[in-house]
């Protein structure tokens, strides 16, 4: 493909029914994607700007035929026969999502006005691939495939949504509640976008990813990987996704995965040998031995710091991801293990799971990390106040309005009265917590069975 203002010649050869398309920031995968995209529609109109100049070149060939097909982005003419994809499809998830979200917002009458399209709910087989990729046991999901209202205000927001129509979503839990895209997550919204927009998909069409891991934990972005590979093959699709997750890439054959390099005015697509020198292409560190996975954000802060605190981290080679909740690490670890035994996954639950029967490994204390984190520092004022930076008066003030809350809530507005982010607090905490008597002694145990399940 060719342009006035992008680099010049990108070749991707061989392509499987998923090929993983990355790359460092600033080599193009986004303005690659659309460029095709644009192409193959015979229209401009969803590009940005600083594409709207040259020409590109989309040449394909497959062992039964070759094609050519250009389009002059000043203009939009069009020239050349196209290749035989039943349809171009562009999935920008996140932006969708957000588009759609915002879109909705804007009807005073949603329920009155979602009723004139009718509900689809999906069928038992693409329902449990939704729930396999969320995580969530869904009792139904409908969709009401909504047309875009040219009154709507925000009528340029919507369009970066590439599609006719909006997706609206309700859900509803084996305990009767329901919810729907106004009321969930972003990323909850964004995994349902992509999957209605991979299930309605005609055979033989190409489909363009965008990015799908964006909002997704680790654990779902696996699942995702998998339903989007499973969708392609049963379907003849062709997939493109563009990505930045180490997860994704280190679950498919390298044979799939293409890496993007700038070399002067070109676009280098190389097709690597090795997973590993995907990874030193991209400017990732060796890939880790095996994978520990954790239930939150924080623990995975937390375990870090141990780890790098007591000079274990480099010597277990690991990498560490979190899940979500007790029950997506017990997920995680099984599909990390069914897909790459290789290199194994091993779970490492919060102190507050010790005692609940069976064999896991646990973080050191008994309670959650924020709450053995806020006890270490109300127990060692001076040394928190050395440690944090604070005075030891500010912060017995802040620990006490925040006693008796929920932990997590507790945590987080600890986080803004002492004016430090989540991260940083955490870090610094674990310094005052290893001098809590056990807590070493937990942490030895604890790198000891890490070592003994990957081992």
């Amino acid at each position: 493909m060719q342009r006035g203002s992008f680099p010049a010649n990108v070749e991707i050869s061989h392509l499987s029914p998923l090929t993983i398309l990355c790359g460092n920031n600033g080599t193009g995968k986004s303005s690659l994607l659309a460029l095709m995209a644009a192409t193959l529609w015979g229209s401009r109109d969803h590009l940005p700007a600083h594409l709207h100049e040259g020409t590109a070149i989309l040449r394909t060939a497959t062992p039964k035929e070759a094609a050519q097909l250009s389009i002059d982005l000043a203009d939009g003419l069009v020239a050349g026969g196209p290749p035989s994809f039943t349809e171009t499809i562009m999935v920008d998830a996140s932006s969708d999502a957000r588009a759609s979200r915002q879109a909705l917002s804007f009807e005073e009458n949603l329920a009155e006005y979602v009723e004139q399209f009718g509900a689809r709910e999906f069928p038992s087989g693409q329902l449990e691939l939704i729930r396999y990729v969320t995580r969530k046991d869904y009792r139904r999901v409908a969709v009401y495939e909504l047309e875009r209202r040219s009154e709507n205000p925000e009528e340029a927001v919507s369009e970066e949504a590439l599609s006719e129509t909006t997706p609206y979503f309700v859900i509803e839990t084996p305990d009767g509640v329901a919810y729907d895209s106004l009321s969930m997550g972003l990323g909850e919204l964004a995994a349902l976008t992509l999957l209605w927009r991979l299930f309605q998909a005609p055979p033989g069409s190409l489909l363009l990813i965008e990015e799908p891991e964006a909002h997704v934990s680790p654990a779902s972005q696996a699942a995702l990987l998998n339903v989007i590979a499973r969708v392609a093959s049963e379907r003849s699709l062709t997939s493109i996704v563009s990505t930045h997750s180490v997860e994704m890439l280190q679950k498919v054959p390298v044979s799939a995965v293409r890496v993007l390099e700038v070399m002067g005015i070109d676009v280098n697509v190389r097709a690597p040998r090795n997973l590993e020198e995907a990874r030193v292409l991209l400017g990732l560190p060796a890939r880790p031995a095996a994978l520990v996975i954790v239930e939150d954000r924080l623990a995975q802060v937390v375990l870090h710091e141990l780890l790098s605190l007591s000079g274990e981290l480099a010597g277990l080679g690991v990498q560490i991801s979190w899940a979500g909740s007790v029950e997506n690490v017990k997920r995680a670890v099984d599909s990390c293990n069914s897909l790459s035994p290789r290199q194994p996954a091993v779970g490492v639950l919060d102190g507050d799971q010790r005692n609940l029967g069976g064999t896991r490994l646990c973080l050191p204390g008994d309670t959650s990390p924020e709450e053995e984190l806020m006890a270490a520092l109300a127990s060692k004022p001076r040394l928190a106040s050395r440690t944090l930076g604070r005075a030891d008066s500010e912060i017995r003030t802040a620990l006490s309005s925040v006693a008796g809350q929920d932990p997590h809530e507790a945590w987080h507005e600890l986080v803004q009265r002492l004016a430090l982010n989540s991260e940083s607090l955490a870090r610094l905490s674990v310094r005052v917590w290893l001098t809590t008597p056990g807590v070493r002694g937990a942490l030895r145990t604890l790198i000891a069975g890490i070592r003994r399940e990957i081992g």
